[in-house]
């Protein structure tokens, strides 16, 4: 059977409905539903993942991902220095209360808003770009989404999980020196900062479609 050639409608009609997809299950990590973070790293790496041979994202195909400015949300070290400010990964926050500590995006606390450190990069800058603690070791937008959506309950899930960065990021995110403790003065580590940064990355490329007009 000779392949059918997808038309420039039929395309826009998957955009469509990619776009309904990540912004549902946006909508459903911020009610609290923090495992939709597996299902928006698939939604994230269709509309953006180029892999080898034939793969190509949506985006793309579209031709729309070059012309998207791109918007890091990522906290900064201090000039100088290799310490982020806060101690969380640079995606998220590290919210306390006496129920209990959770790592939430950064576009929780402003989600209208881009936050004063944001900055403007290419597409390769801000898919290179580290999400995780300066000093540690370092695992960028690209490698999360593509782990979460690949070997971590996205799409498929692996027997074994064989990167060290990805299962920092999940047991032991805080820069060395810092944990967090309950009531009782027992220390423990909210294990969701993967999540979070996967939740926060969402949220800048949405943040890039909806700039584009889409």
């Amino acid at each position: 059977m000779p392949k059918h050639q997808r038309t420039r409608a039929e395309l826009e009609q998957e955009l469509d409905d990619q776009l309904h997809f990540l912004r549902e299950s946006a909508r459903l990590y911020d009610q609290g539903s923090f495992r939709e973070a597996k299902r928006l790293a698939t939604y994230v790496y269709t509309l953006l993942h180029d892999g080898t041979g034939r793969t190509e994202s949506l985006l793309r195909q579209l031709n729309i991902r070059s012309k998207l400015s791109f918007i890091s949300t990522a906290r900064q070290p201090p000039e100088g220095t290799s310490t982020w400010i806060p101690f969380s990964p640079p995606l998220t926050v590290l919210q306390m209360s006496r129920e209990g500590s959770v790592f939430v995006p950064n576009c929780q606390s402003a989600p209208d808003k881009l936050p004063s450190w944001s900055r403007q990069l290419s597409f390769a800058k801000w898919w290179d770009e580290p999400v995780s603690n300066a000093g540690k070791r370092q695992l960028s937008r690209k490698g999360l989404i593509w782990i979460v959506r690949s070997r971590d309950g996205g799409a498929h899930v692996d027997g074994s999980l064989n990167s060290d960065e990805y299962v920092e990021l999940i047991h032991d995110p805080l820069l060395p020196g810092t944990s967090v403790h309950h009531g009782d003065g027992t220390a423990y580590t909210p294990a969701n900062s993967h999540w979070a940064s996967v939740r926060q990355i969402a949220w800048e490329l949405d943040y890039a479609i909806k700039q584009f007009g889409l």
